[in-house]
């Protein structure tokens, strides 16, 4: 039977660099009996497979495809090629996981091959320091650190075992392949070789992911947030950008030291440490 890896992320977990990688290297993977598809929308990731199963979308998530067209289109391409794993990768799949409509779609729909959930899941306070770095970077965010956390995120957004857990109904528990987004520990020292190493491609080489989406340097964090409250839309955007290459320059800091106390720091270890037991022990992955 047929092979489909689905990677779904999560996000900040180095997503977009290997999706990058892998859509350059759709050739060179093809030859390896791997296919991944170009998006339809232009992406380095299929975004349609996640967009088309949404409820109430984003105004730019909306799409003229039906689910069944994008489906039948990927699925008819993967048999007339010469492979038998297809790598579909969209981190916004995580969006079905309220909205279980859509994850059983997603599973009838793949019945006919045998399907692997692809996830990697990264410490929980690391988890919300780099979500928040990405949202102060696009400009959605106009609070420190704690207190955006305390009046804007949801922490079970990084209770990454009870996520998981509404893939694993769908798709059963020996169908889960989930790693520790720790890049110390990476097989081959990459998030691409340890990824090719998941699927099963060990020893192909498709060179170095470069970076993507990188956060506001902690450094900046004040500066950013002076830009957001006192500026509007436009004249924000540019000088945004301008603080991400800056932060670029500067040395690397520890968004965790910059960001909370210890009290801090204890109270969240605190507010993970169950869930973060549960995962170790569901999927042998384990933080620092």
């Amino acid at each position: 039977m047929k092979e489909i890896y689905l990677h779904i992320g999560y996000h900040k977990t180095g997503t977009s660099s290997l999706q990058e990688c892998l859509n350059k290297n759709r050739s060179k993977l093809l030859k390896n009996g791997a296919w991944y598809p170009k998006s339809i929308l232009g992406f380095p990731a299929q975004q349609e497979i996640s967009w088309s199963l949404i409820k109430n979308p984003k105004p730019w998530m909306v799409l003229d495809n039906s689910p069944d067209e994008i489906y039948d289109n990927i699925l008819g391409e993967f048999e007339r090629q010469q492979a038998n794993k297809l790598i579909l990768s969209s981190e916004d799949l995580t969006f079905l996981e309220s909205q279980p409509e859509g994850m059983k779609y997603l599973r009838e729909r793949l019945s006919g091959y045998k399907v692997f959930i692809v996830a990697y899941v990264r410490n929980p306070i690391d988890f919300l320091l780099s979500l928040y770095g990405h949202r102060l970077r696009v400009g959605e965010v106009d609070l420190p650190f704690v207190d955006y956390l305390t009046a804007k995120m949801n922490l079970r957004i990084a209770y990454f075992v009870d996520r998981l857990a509404k893939w694993e109904k769908e798709f059963g528990r020996e169908r889960m392949i989930v790693r520790n987004y720790k890049p110390s520990e990476f097989v081959g020292g990459s998030i691409v070789s340890d990824f090719l190493n998941a699927i099963k491609l060990d020893g192909l080489e498709l060179g170095l992911s470069k970076r993507s989406n990188e956060s506001i340097h902690p450094w900046l964090a004040s500066t950013c947030l002076n830009v957001v409250q006192s500026m509007n839309e436009v004249e924000r955007s540019e000088i945004l950008k301008d603080l991400v290459k800056l932060g670029k320059r500067l040395p690397r800091a520890s968004a965790a030291e910059h960001y909370l106390t210890e009290k801090d720091k204890s109270l969240l270890q605190s507010v993970f440490k169950d869930p973060n037991k549960r995962l170790k022990n569901r999927y042998a992955v384990e933080f620092d």
